[in-house]
């Protein structure tokens, strides 16, 4: 992984041109497509690619849910509230033992066949996801500005920059045994839609053949090849200091709380940003 360090908010925009000149010049050179960048805003440089399971012991869990199966059972049990107390209806999803014979049935194709032919299953994580359950998807977007957005809107007073990742892969894979594999899920599914709003795609590290043990992100994109052969990942860092420049122009893009959420909690708190921060950088 590349880092590189922006001077001012103001750099992000060349930044961005050169990330999309990168994808041309590697497409020439290798002669193939390359997929469009995909990008993940982070509130601190200190942190790194973790994912709301991964974080959630033991504030939020008792203990590491340590596999798909395991983790199956855990929403399983949670599918009876969330339907109950949102009126949402989740469809005849499997029973723990129904999932470990889909699971089976996919034991050679790896975690995004399964979830490809498991739609409502990928619908459900997403749902999840998006309203706070800790999930093993990690989430991108399309968006560099929707990245930016979520990176400075998250950023705790100690942080000295924040971090924009660029994943920038490769067609061409090659799969290595033993080695933990990062699979990403495309957009094209329905379900809540926040997932539409903010042009959302996902991944998930797995030890797929092992057991379809969870893996950090963080580990697998430090070895060679995990995005393709010729794949990158880049992580763009912004000063701290930059933060309400950044937020607003943000916003007159007609990026923030309430344009990516959409609920009347991120409407006000729009509204205080703007009267209460934003208004003193105009």
């Amino acid at each position: 992984m590349r880092t590189i360090e922006l001077k001012s908010w103001a750099d992000f925009s060349a930044q961005l041109a050169d990330i999309r000149a990168r994808r041309k010049e590697l497409e020439a050179a290798e002669r193939r497509e390359f997929d469009a960048p995909l990008f993940r805003g982070v509130g601190s440089s200190d942190w790194g690619l973790e994912t709301t399971l991964e974080r959630a012991v033991p504030l939020e869990l008792a203990q590491d849910v340590p596999d798909l199966q395991a983790y199956y059972k855990l929403i399983s049990k949670s599918k009876s509230s969330v339907e109950t107390l949102s009126d949402a209806d989740w469809g005849n999803l499997p029973n723990p033992l129904e999932f470990l014979t889909m699971l089976s049935q996919f034991e050679t194709l790896g975690a995004q066949f399964f979830f490809i032919n498991n739609v409502p299953l990928y619908r459900y994580l997403i749902y999840l996801r998006h309203h706070g359950y800790p999930s093993p998807l990690l989430d991108w977007t399309a968006s560099p500005h929707v990245a930016a957005f979520f990176a400075f809107d998250s950023m705790p007073k100690t942080a000295r920059s924040v971090s924009v990742y660029s994943m920038l892969r490769d067609r061409v894979r090659l799969s290595s045994a033993g080695q933990p594999t990062v699979d990403i899920m495309g957009p094209f599914v329905r379900t809540h839609r926040r997932h539409l709003i903010q042009q959302c795609q996902y991944s998930v590290c797995m030890m797929w053949h092992a057991g379809y043990k969870f893996c950090s992100h963080d580990e697998a994109f430090a070895e060679p090849g995990t995005l393709g052969i010729k794949g990158e990942l880049v992580r763009i860092a912004i000063p701290a200091e930059e933060r309400d420049i950044a937020l607003a122009e943000l916003d007159q893009m007609n990026i923030n709380a309430f344009s990516l959420f959409g609920s009347e909690d991120s409407l006000v708190r729009t509204i205080a940003r703007r009267d209460g921060l934003l208004s003193a950088t105009r």
